[in-house]
């Protein structure tokens, strides 16, 4: 199920190339997905919004810092990997890490746990921000389950449209006019 995660990672790497500049790192299950994430939604995202487009180089651009798995902008870089590459989870440290579809992820050989690497690239910055992501697998052996059961277990709340009063918002409570 498609829940709009990897658009909300999007949208936040957005944000830290324009308005909060700081090494970042974006994590997906393997290096082919980081590929394709890199083509289809980062660099769309850039080429696309004004804004990131003048801070992030033209990556036909003879030494642009815009690569397939690295973007460059003034006061930080944005690199990206697959939680299938030990070299890349152990590359740069990092502010913002974002792991996607952690779920996805296995134990490289040798090296250990993915989510456990990537995470000890942020322990030099004091206000690192962390966001692991994915859509929930098998209960009682997802990784995401998992990890937010060791959480302080924070839900969205959103007014009800009738009475005004905040709900963590359920499947079964959602209802909309047939049609519409």
């Amino acid at each position: 199920a498609q829940l709009g995660f990897t658009e909300a990672l999007t949208n936040m790497i957005g944000y830290i190339i324009h308005r909060a500049p700081a090494p970042a790192m974006m994590v997906q299950p393997t290096q082919n997905l980081a590929k394709r994430y890199s083509k289809q939604r980062l660099s769309t995202m850039i080429s696309d919004m004004p804004c990131l487009k003048g801070l992030v180089a033209d990556p036909k651009a003879r030494d642009s810092g815009n690569t397939m798995f690295a973007k460059e902008f003034p006061g930080g870089i944005m690199l990206l990997t697959g939680a299938n590459s030990a070299t890349g989870l152990r590359s740069a440290p990092c502010r913002f890490l974002f792991m996607d579809e952690i779920d996805a992820m296995q134990e490289i050989q040798g090296e250990g746990d993915p989510v456990s690497l990537a995470e000890r690239r942020t322990t030099t910055f004091s206000r690192r921000k962390i966001l692991l992501t994915s859509t929930p697998t098998v209960k009682d052996f997802s990784r995401i389950e998992s990890e937010f059961l060791n959480s302080d277990r924070r839900y969205y709340y959103v007014p009800c449209p009738a009475c005004g009063e905040f709900q963590h918002l359920q499947w079964p409570r959602l209802k909309w006019d047939k049609g519409k």
